[in-house]
């Protein structure tokens, strides 16, 4: 009933970074005691939010802490305590919180304790001595025994106990009993012989006158009455002479297999000598052995004198057997007596003191029925079973609150399985059949109701639209706005062919629905299988990535655009951002949409996936057909995460080429032809092959030249992505010039990428300046600021993997761990020298670059397109010279005016070279937190109250979130945080003596500057919201009771405008709506 329970311990620092020594204890605990991977993965996710929440807010404002967790092992269950010493809080105090209301305000977070709740079957905190004990239970819910063990635990106590002690009589009687009739054989046999042995001697000594004497008769009676005393054991008595003949016996001669003279046999064994007598065995015939005692005949009864003759006595082995077991049969019969007393006793011992836990059980079963309370019985707790009937009475006034927990733990768990469900409903089921394309998919979600989503859409019947996009937010919130956005893509992909237009119509139609905050990135493809062409339009999604195997090249297509239901100032600026690109694939090219999920996939020691490991994947696999292409992915995907649990939810679907484009053309004209031939009208063959007339009029040329292999031969020739994009790896060797030589234009790159050290690539210098220009990399300025940037290590374009000249993948440029602790923000790189150190430190001045015009014209204006001789090859063109010439010498013309306030323009543009989306996202996610606390406490904001110490505890928390590494690589971000800082300082200070709506209005306009969706897709640069603030605070300090309604700039421009600072009175002119907009 009781056993001793296992415990096993670990102390880590109360840092991010060691949490995965958590989760590798918590394994270790699973694998040990062989727990299932469902309750350890339980514990991981719970243990993992309970030390976060720890790490956060305990520790927040204390240093060197330390966290405690012990695994208590029992049988069917396995308790976790995490113990630390920082602020304290109960769990348990914390409401339960209303999903509905989550997924109707779009709120992200504040679910920890609930899946805490949900996911452990006890929890319990405590403030002990040794700090913050918080315990976590979670039972076993099978454990695999044997019929024996299945048998052994359904037997009541008393039957076990009754059991046990009737093996353990039985056992040690069976020992003891065992020795005796072991030694039996040994101890008959000696007693026997021994008695024998006397008979003997005395025998031979009664004997010695009557042989001196010749008195035969009296010889005869003496053996016969020695048979006579013992006859079951003695089987023969005589006397012989010493020449052996026989003088006397006790049985007649034909009784008795003895003759008349008696000879020794020649097998006969002397086994011993006891009392002068000697004992000798051997076989007197062929079924009968015996023991023969004998004993010499002697002048004298002290055994001197000459001999006379000898007496001997026979025994049968099989009488001393049966001797033997009489005996044994005695022992058994008493062993057996002694068994059943000792059965009898422990069975009335065992009842005696199991009576009392029987009535303390059915007491305590009454008292859970309800037909009897708990305060009618009075406990005596003197005893031990009086204590156990005290701790069973408090049990049961925890009882009922479990009921109620356990209640409302099924009713969760109902509403994720209905939500769940509805998802799986969504996703489609099997893949449409398209002419000339392979598709192929796989979709594993992080959560019980994931975010991601995949789907295949008709648009008409010779055309099919794909699209992947991934969701801001997990659970239940992600699913439904899944399902909204699927019913829309459905709704607006009808009949239209344009992806780019049809991403703009939903996101008009999901825009209002969505709360804020909330967005879904997508990447939408139309396959259109007559046409053999390929359209696709990106909303703020992972690149599509392109492999030809033929070639071995890869390409990363990613049109612009924003994520669907973000938030803008205008919804038009969503539609002027979007772009519609088209494709043409060769035979067995393969493409990938994917979300994030794959990439940032981590395994147990908390390394990433990467872009780097997902593309040697897909060229290792690229020549297999999908079915096995996917199958090998995920296999490869699996075998790297190890089954370590995963953050965000898994897609990726593949399409591969079956045919050609040019040959479903080339076959439909030439049905066109033969159709012709055979009187057709040429509009009435273009419907029935249900082609424009004007694709057969554009080949009809080629065809009436030089015939149907002229047309093939076109056909094959053209590629739509040869001449549309660059693969990743020429990028590689272009950001590899760039890094090496920042001052080469267009014409030089090229020059030197057709060289041997870069393979002779061969590539126009205008495609290198349209690709510079998409990469902003056009000028020597922005190539040098990427440069520093990257401190001059090995360059690649954001969201790709890095490649060594030759194309192949760097997998190991950077560990894993430390990419993920940037992200966290938990351990800041180590600073890297760079050509300039004093301009990464040194806070950059306000300035506005003064260009000529020449300068201006150079870089709007990209070099003249070169003549075109045939339709599908381009030839090159001299290089431009002289605008060469104009950029490098405007460049060093360059004019600097320091202390000057720069335009709307150039701020936008230097707000956008500086500031980084990835590590600002970053930010946002370490204080997610801490951002959502400041929206609570603005809530708090009402007439009457303290509002001052609310405003207070606002200024703290975002002073807090200053600490935050990441700020030190954003210094205009980390000025913007501080000028909030700064600003709420103010609010803090006349919260007294502000009215409560006033203030609470000033204190929203603050956090509304502060928001991410703000800061990065409102179209202001950063420092233009550090301006934004600066203006507040003086309206605050000019208005006290209201907040004036105009435009910030204004008063920038008033202020240059009277101190004469700029004299070019044009640039301190309002900007119209049209220009603004433009």
């Amino acid at each position: 009933m009781f056993k001793n329970v296992k415990k096993e311990e670990i102390t880590i620092p109360a840092q991010m970074s060691y949490l995965i020594q958590i989760r590798e204890f918590i394994e270790h605990i699973g694998k040990r005691y062989k727990f299932s991977d469902k309750v350890i993965n339980s514990f991981k996710l719970v243990v993992d939010e309970a030390c976060t929440n720890v790490i956060r807010h305990g520790y927040r404002d204390i240093k060197n802490g330390e966290i405690q967790l012990k695994a208590i092992i029992r049988r069917m269950s396995l308790t976790i305590v995490i113990i630390d010493q920082g602020i304290s809080y109960d769990p348990r105090q914390a409401n339960t919180p209303d999903l509905a209301k989550y997924v109707d305000i779009g709120k992200k977070g504040g679910l920890g304790i609930l899946m805490m709740r949900k996911l452990m079957d006890d929890i319990h905190y405590a403030v002990t001595e040794r700090g913050n004990e918080f315990r976590l239970t979670k039972y076993r819910e099978e454990i695999p025994d044997g019929k024996v063990s299945q048998l052994w635990h359904s037997m009541t106590m008393r039957a076990r106990y009754t059991l046990i002690s009737a093996v353990l009589i039985t056992v040690t009687i069976s020992l003891i009993f065992s020795v005796l009739m072991y030694n039996m054989n040994d101890t008959v046999r000696d007693e026997t012989l021994n008695m024998v042995s006397g008979d003997v001697k005395t025998l031979a000594d009664n004997s010695i006158d009557d042989i001196i004497s010749d008195q035969y008769i009296p010889m005869f009676e003496k053996v016969r009455s020695l048979h006579q005393n013992n006859p079951e054991l003695i089987n023969e008595a005589f006397i012989t002479d010493t020449r052996g003949r026989v003088i006397a016996r006790s049985t007649l001669l034909r009784e008795t297999p003895l003759g008349r003279v008696y000879t020794m046999p020649d097998s006969a064994v002397e086994r011993d000598s006891v009392q002068n007598s000697v004992v000798l065995n051997y076989a007197i015939n062929d079924t009968t052995r015996i023991y023969d005692v004998y004993s010499e005949i002697r002048e004298s009864i002290s055994g001197t004198g000459a001999a006379l003759g000898y007496a001997h006595v026979w025994i049968r082995e099989a009488t001393l057997r049966q001797i033997v077991y009489e005996r044994r049969m005695v022992l058994l019969l008493i062993m057996l007596i002694l068994l059943m007393l000792g059965y009898i006793g422990s069975f009335f011992l065992i009842n005696q003191v199991l009576k009392s836990f029987h009535s303390l059980g059915d007491w305590v079963r009454q008292v859970v029925r309800g037909t009897v309370d708990q305060d009618e019985i009075d406990i005596d707790a003197s005893d031990e079973i009086g204590e156990i009937a005290q701790a069973f009475n408090e049990m049961t006034q925890k009882f009922h609150a479990a009921q109620v927990n356990l209640m409302e733990q099924q009713k969760l768990q109902k509403e994720l399985q209905v939500a769940q469900e509805i998802q799986q409903m969504l996703l489609p089921s099997d893949f449409p059949r398209v002419e000339g394309f392979d598709i192929g998919s796989y979709y594993e979600a992080a959560k019980e109701v994931g975010g991601d989503l995949f789907d295949f859409v008709e648009v008409d019947d010779e055309t099919v639209g794909i699209v992947v996009a991934d969701v801001s937010g997990k659970g239940v919130p992600g699913s439904l706005i899944m399902t909204m956005i699927r019913t829309a893509i459905r709704l607006e992909s009808r009949g239209n062919k344009n992806p780019a237009d049809v991403l703009a119509k939903v996101n008009r139609f999901v825009t209002d629905d969505m709360k804020r905050g909330m967005f879904v990135t997508m990447f939408y493809v139309i396959l259109d299988s007559r046409n053999r062409v390929i359209h696709y339009a990106s909303a703020g999604h992972n690149p599509m990535i392109l492999y030809r195997s033929s070639t071995k090249q890869t390409y990363y297509l990613n049109p612009s655009g924003f994520p669907v239901g973000i938030q803008l100032p205008d919804l038009k600026l969503f539609d002027d951002k979007i772009e519609t690109d088209s494709i043409r694939l060769r035979e067995d090219d393969i493409l990938v949409l994917y979300t994030d999920g794959i990439t940032e996939a981590m395994n147990h020691q908390r390394e990433l996936y990467r872009e780097e490991r997902f593309l040697e994947s897909i060229r290792s696999n690229g020549h297999l057909d999908v079915t096995e292409f996917v199958k090998t992915i995920k296999d490869d995907l699996k075998n790297f995460t190890g089954g370590a649990p995963q953050n965000d939810d898994i897609t990726f679907v593949a399409i591969k080429e079956k045919m050609m484009a040019g040959e479903i053309i080339y076959k439909t004209h030439k049905q066109m032809v033969e159709l012709i031939e055979q009187g057709v009208r040429v509009k009435d063959a273009c419907e029935r092959l249900n082609i424009s007339q004007y694709q057969y009029y554009k080949y009809k040329s080629i065809v009436d030249e030089g015939g149907l292999d002229a047309l093939r031969a076109f056909l094959d020739g053209q590629d739509h992505i040869e001449k549309k994009h660059l693969s990743i790896e020429v990028k590689a060797k272009i950001f590899d010039i760039i890094r090496q030589n920042p001052r080469f234009g267009p014409k030089k790159i090229s020059d030197l990428l057709n060289t041997e050290k870069y393979g002779f690539v061969e590539l126009d210098q205008r495609r290198i300046y349209n690709e510079l220009i998409k990469m902003r990399l056009n000028t020597y300025t922005l190539r040098k600021r990427f440069l520093e940037k990257g401190q001059n290590k090995r360059l690649k374009q954001p969201g790709t993997p890095l490649l060594t000249m030759d194309g192949k993948v760097i997998l190991n440029f950077e560990s894993s761990e430390s990419e993920v602790q940037k992200r966290l923000g938990t351990t800041p790189p180590k600073p890297v020298s760079s050509p300039s150190p004093s301009r990464q430190e040194e806070k950059k001045p306000f300035v506005r670059v003064i260009k000529s015009a020449s300068e201006k014209e150079e870089e709007k204006t990209p070099p003249p397109r070169p003549k075109q001789v045939k339709p599908e090859a381009a030839q090159p063109v001299a290089e431009p010279k002289k605008e060469e010439k104009k950029a490098e010498k405007a460049e060093q013309t360059d004019k600097t005016i320091s202390e000057t306030v720069p335009t709307t323009e150039q701020l936008r543009a230097r707000a956008r070279e500086v500031r980084s989306e990835t590590l600002i996202n970053q930010y946002y996610d370490a204080c997610r937190d801490d951002l959502l606390a400041l929206q609570q406490h603005l809530e708090n904001i009402k007439p009457q109250t303290d509002n001052a110490a609310t405003v207070r505890k606002m200024l703290l928390i975002l002073k807090i979130t200053t600490k935050n590494p990441i700020l030190k690589k954003l210094p205009e971000f980390s000025q913007l945080i501080q000028q909030g800082v700064k600003s709420l300082e103010i609010l803090a200070e006349a919260a007294d003596d502000t009215d409560a709506p006033v203030l609470k209005k000033r204190l929203r306009d603050v956090l509304n500057v502060l928001k991410k969706e703000n800061i990065l897709k409102a179209g202001q640069s950063i420092l233009e919201q550090v301006n934004t603030l600066a203006v507040m605070r003086k309206s605050w300090y000019e208005s006290p009771a209201a907040v004036p309604e105009k435009n910030p700039l204004d008063d920038i421009r008033q202020k240059l405008a009277r101190k004469k600072i700029v004299h070019n009175s044009e640039l301190l002119k309002k900007e119209s709506s049209g220009s603004t907009k433009k």
